[in-house]
């Protein structure tokens, strides 16, 4: 009964189509409707952030690939939304007060351009869940089965790297 957990089950059931993206079209609900604009600016898939790289013919093949966001950019303000969206329900982690996100100071977004990653894992994993999802017979649905986050790191050298 928690979020309505049951009433959707029950329109899943009866959606007349499959009821596994029924339930999974459910979940935007939690989500902000800023954020879920912000993301579909992004994109879903590897190849639609490339519309947004600036090394040689977007390609990632440059010696640098770490690339500094305009903060008056779209792009920036798109990503700084997606960052500081809250849920629309209480959080399931009660790790930090959600109202510091709003507080927190963004000193930069960089933008990895890294076309070995990319090429080399990012779409070969990106086919294999689109695939996996296919041969269960259903529809793949970018945005649905691909989300974004965001995670800190202290191997960002390795992450540009590697």
């Amino acid at each position: 009964l928690v979020y309505d957990c049951l009433p959707r089950l029950f329109d899943a059931a009866m959606c007349g189509g499959d009821p596994e993206i029924s339930l999974m079209l459910s979940w935007n609900r939690f989500v902000t409707q800023e954020r879920l604009t912000a993301e579909a600016w992004l994109g879903y898939n590897p190849r639609d952030l490339r519309k947004l790289w600036q090394s040689e013919e977007q390609k990632g093949m440059d010696e640098n690939v770490l690339f500094a966001v305009d903060p008056s950019s779209e792009e920036y303000r798109m990503v700084e939304v997606c960052f500081r969206a809250q849920p629309t329900v209480p959080r399931a982690y009660h790790d930090m007060n959600p109202g510091m996100w709003t507080h927190l100071t963004i000193h930069k977004i960089e933008r990895v351009e890294n076309g070995m990653q990319e090429d080399g894992n990012a779409e070969p994993y990106y086919r294999s869940l689109a695939r996996g999802i296919e041969n269960q017979g259903l529809e793949f649905r970018p945005g649905l089965h691909t989300k974004w986050a965001f995670h800190g790191s202290s191997a960002v050298d390795d992450i540009v790297n590697n």
